[in-house]
């Protein structure tokens, strides 16, 4: 099976990635298909092998290109590779300030299952800068194949036709999707939370090309 996963936080575009991809001849792009991989995830982060569990929740799919983004498969990157050769992926990342707003005006509270037990912070604002951090550090490490993307440039249009001829290797040619689940207010970022944001994110934001 050939197959493109996202690595991304969450409520960065990813539901909206996958209706836009989904346009593109002889692919299927699903946000977030049933078993979610939650768990999953949460278990590789902590340390557990899930390459047999991966397998079974992600059966072959036939001969279209698969392309799944949901949020919680930064920490089975490994598990992927082995399990589907040839796996690629579609770092996806959005500004954290942005980022850690969205995330807790609609995510809090989270389910406990989404989270893996190695966050080492209690406040949600400092957890979500951490998960910002985290999965955005194991995109910038994730070797193969890999197309690198801010959700901005994504939702402007100005990387949406390199990302479809990445995906469809020079054959599609795609318009964005309609944007969803965008939720209502958002929280504002908090000036006082960015001596924190500087501290543990610093490093990738810069290495992103964000400040």
């Amino acid at each position: 099976m050939t197959s493109i996963w996202t690595i991304t936080t969450g409520r960065s575009g990813s539901r909206w990635l996958a209706d836009t991809l989904d346009q593109l001849e002889g692919v299927t792009a699903i946000h977030e298909p049933e078993p979610r991989l939650f768990a999953a995830n949460r278990a590789a982060a902590e340390g557990a092998v899930c390459d047999d569990l991966l397998r079974s929740m992600r059966p072959n799919v036939g001969e279209a290109l698969y392309v799944e983004t949901s949020p919680f498969t930064a920490h089975l990157v490994p598990a992927i590779s082995r399990v589907f050769p040839g796996a690629r992926f579609i770092h996806l990342h959005r500004c954290p300030r942005a980022f850690v707003s969205s995330a807790l005006s609609l995510w809090f509270p989270p389910e406990d299952s989404w989270w893996p037990n190695t966050i080492p912070f209690e406040e949600p604002w400092q957890r979500m800068v951490w998960w910002w951090a985290e999965v955005n550090r194991i995109g910038l490490e994730c070797p193969g194949d890999v197309f690198r993307v801010k959700s901005e440039d994504l939702w402007n249009g100005s990387s949406l036709g390199d990302l479809a001829e990445w995906v469809s290797k020079g054959s599609g040619v795609i318009g964005p999707a309609k944007r969803v689940n965008t939720g209502g207010a958002q929280l504002t970022w908090r000036v006082n939370w960015e001596p924190f944001l500087q501290e543990i994110a610093g490093p990738v934001m810069y290495a992103l090309g964000r400040h």
